[in-house]
C-alpha cells in the first residue's frame, strides 16, 4: 500500500487525482494497481508502440520540411528505420509498402534525384518493382554529398544546380547549370 500511496504522491497533481481513484480498485495490491494504471496509457503496450500512421505521418513531415543536409537525411533513417523495423516485425507494413512510404518522405525534389541515380546505379531493375530500402537510403546520401558538396541543393522553390535543375519543385539530373 505504501508504495502505491507514494507513486501517487510523487505524480503531477492532475496524475495524482486520477491514480488516487485507482487505488480503491486496487485493494493494496500493487501488481493490481500497475495494470489499471498502464490500462490508462495504451502508448505503453509493446505490441501498439507504433502504427502505419506514425510512418505516414513522418513521411509527410519530412516531405514538407525537406531534406537538404546529411543530419536532417540522417534524421529521418533514423525515425523511418524505428518505426518501419517494429511494424515489419509485427506484420503491419511491407517492403514496398516502406520503401513508397520512404520515398515520399525525402520530398519532390530530392526523390526525383534520387530515382535518377538509382537508375543509373541499379540499371538492370524493373521499374515496376519497389526499390530496396538501404538502395534508396544510399543513394540519397549520395545526391546530397554531390550537390552539397557543389553547394547548389535547396529543398523548395526554385533550385538550380550541379545534378539538380528545378523550377517547379520537381526535378531529376540535368546538365551542370551555368
Amino acid at each position: 500500500q505504501d508504495r502505491i500511496d507514494w507513486s501517487c504522491k510523487y505524480a503531477d497533481p492532475v496524475i495524482e487525482e486520477l491514480w488516487d481513484g485507482l487505488k480503491a480498485g486496487a485493494n493494496g495490491n500493487l501488481d493490481t494497481f500497475r495494470t489499471n494504471v498502464r490500462a490508462l496509457y495504451p502508448g505503453l503496450d509493446a505490441d501498439r508502440k507504433y502504427s502505419r500512421m506514425d510512418l505516414e505521418q513522418l513521411a509527410a513531415k519530412f516531405e514538407r520540411t525537406g531534406i537538404a543536409t546529411a543530419e536532417s537525411l540522417s534524421a529521418f533513417i533514423r525515425d523511418f528505420t524505428r518505426i518501419f523495423k517494429f511494424l515489419l516485425d509485427k506484420n503491419r507494413i511491407s517492403n514496398p509498402e516502406g520503401a513508397r512510404l520512404a520515398m515520399q518522405g525525402l520530398g519532390p525534389l530530392l526523390r526525383m534525384a534520387v530515382l535518377n541515380r538509382l537508375q543509373i546505379s541499379h540499371p538492370n531493375h524493373n521499374p515496376l518493382d519497389p526499390y530496396l530500402l538501404p538502395d534508396i537510403f544510399t543513394a540519397a546520401r549520395f545526391v546530397l554529398d554531390f550537390t552539397i558538396a557543389s553547394g547548389s541543393y535547396q529543398t523548395g522553390g526554385s533550385s538550380v544546380g550541379a545534378g539538380i535543375t528545378s523550377t517547379e519543385g520537381a526535378s531529376g539530373f540535368g546538365s551542370r547549370a551555368s
